[in-house]
């Protein structure tokens, strides 16, 4: 409930009804009895979602996991059918389903409760700052792309612990333009946390103290995300907010004035519901299109609409969240699709990806393919992006947090500071724009640097510090700065 939005639960809970109906209608017309179609349907809805764990219980014994279960569950579908068609009298059906429509309702209600009490009191979380106004003569108002490549790694990091030279990219990135953050670092470990910070352009301690340090929902940086200051002051600026739909759930930066999102996406709630039933299966056995080859479409979305942004007449600020190099590995380095055996589709990275049956060399191998593919489409866009912009725009390529070959969620003592903490960070800013920046810049600074130079505010840089925290307790803070800096 503190990740996923309730507009993101009724796309699922319509499909599970009507299919559940469907199979009611179904078995209605065919044995002609209201209370037996009901037990079938209601077993069919159960099994269904009990098929993922059994899926997990089972994947580890065989190569065809998906075909011999996919046989299984329907042959046990149809065997609990002929049982209750024949095996049952009328009274027993009655009182067997009177019994379960109490027990429905009684749940139905309980979560409707607990649901209903957590959206009400959902704290709204702003940050107790003030907004500045820009310099009112300004007239040089350039479109504004905030890039974020999730799990980005700094090119010294990957060169230590992945052996991969990325040398290349970085050069073809400063010849056009970029200065290279080198020694950047993330302010926080995890997404959230860390684009609740730079967006906003602060550090969450405030936070922190005002909801305490043992929550683990995530809504309120989530909140702080859909309507962050830096959208807020480019809007006084007359900027349109543009942003890139999001896997997950309520990252969907609500405030925006345009929303691009492909034609058909899914959420990383979409994902978790669909995992839980035969639906994975059922598209492997007839190869239909899975949930892997979904992820592809919405990657090379957000880089085939990026560029047509720069043809819009008025300024625009957009704000796109590219779920890579970060797992799932969908691409190889040339571009072409590869996908797990025997696992269902996640976003689980670090030790959530050897949970879900990854390995360490696989992490580290499939991670650089994908990041050698990313490379390339994003140098194609950001050169297309200068080109059709009719003033030179501001565009920063940051990673949120590094990735998490040596990062165990809920073991700090076990995790890899500097690879989590050691970021990707380059900034196109034009018109003398990157004689500010400094190699050791971490995104919080980002926005104030931005705004100081271009709208002349008055924003004092932070101190660049680096904070560590465990999945379960996200704002209980360790500063790991002296662990990540050199």
């Amino acid at each position: 409930m503190g990740e996923v939005s309730l507009k993101d639960a009724i796309a699922p809970l319509i499909a599970a009804v009507t299919i559940t109906s469907i199979v009611w209608l179904c078995a209605k017309l065919i044995i002609k009895n209201n209370e037996k179609a009901g037990l079938i349907s209601f077993f069919f809805i159960i099994s269904s979602f009990f098929y993922g764990h059994a899926y997990d219980q089972l994947k580890n014994y065989t190569h065809n996991t998906h075909q011999y279960l996919l046989i299984l569950w329907v042959a046990a579908f149809f065997a609990f059918s002929v049982i209750v068609v024949a095996g049952f009298k009328k009274w027993k059906i009655q009182n067997l389903t009177y019994l379960l429509n109490i027990t429905s309702i009684i749940l139905v209600c309980i979560s409707i409760s607990i649901i209903s009490y957590n959206e009400i009191a959902r704290k709204h979380i702003t940050f107790k700052q003030e907004i500045q106004k820009g310099n009112q003569n300004t007239t040089y108002k350039p479109d504004i792309y905030y890039i974020i490549l999730d799990g980005y790694g700094r090119a010294d990091m990957l060169n230590s612990l992945y052996g991969y030279d990325n040398g290349d990219f970085l050069t073809a990135l400063e010849k056009s333009g970029f200065y290279v953050a080198s020694r950047s670092r993330s302010n926080y470990s995890q997404t959230t946390l860390s684009l609740a910070s730079s967006l906003n352009f602060h550090y969450l301690d405030d936070l922190a103290r005002e909801i305490g340090k043992d929550r683990a929902s995530r809504r309120y940086v989530l909140e702080l995300i859909n309507k962050n200051n830096a959208s807020k002051f480019l809007e006084q600026e007359d900027y349109t907010y543009i942003a890139f739909s999001s896997v997950y759930g309520r990252m969907t930066t609500e405030g925006a004035d345009i929303t691009i999102s492909p034609q058909f996406k899914l959420s990383n709630f979409d994902h978790l519901v669909i995992n839980a039933t035969p639906i994975p299966s059922i598209l492997e056995v007839f190869s239909l299109k899975s949930q892997y080859d979904l992820h592809r479409e919405q990657l090379m979305h957000v880089f085939q609409e990026l560029p047509k942004i720069a043809t819009k007449k008025e300024p625009t600020f957009t704000f796109a969240h590219i779920i890579a190099p970060h797992p799932p590995f969908v691409f190889n380095a040339d571009g072409n699709p590869i996908q797990p055996a025997n696992r269902l589709f996640s976003f689980w990275d670090a030790s959530g990806f050897w949970e879900i049956g990854g390995t360490r060399d696989e992490y580290r191998t499939n991670y650089i393919n994908q990041l050698v593919l990313i490379n390339k489409k994003l140098q194609a866009t950001v050169e297309n992006i200068i080109s059709l912009s009719p003033n030179p725009p501001i565009i920063v390529l940051q990673a949120d947090h590094g990735p998490g070959s040596q990062v165990y969620f809920e073991n700090p003592d076990k995790t890899n500071f500097k690879e989590r903490m050691s970021i990707f960070n380059a900034y196109y800013l034009p018109s003398g724009g990157s004689e500010k920046l400094y190699r050791e810049i971490t995104p919080a600074n980002t926005f104030r640097l931005i705004f100081n130079y271009y709208f002349g505010t008055n924003y004092e840089l932070l101190e660049d510090k680096s904070y560590y925290s465990t999945y379960s307790r996200p704002y209980d803070f360790m500063d790991v700065t002296n662990n990540v800096s050199d």
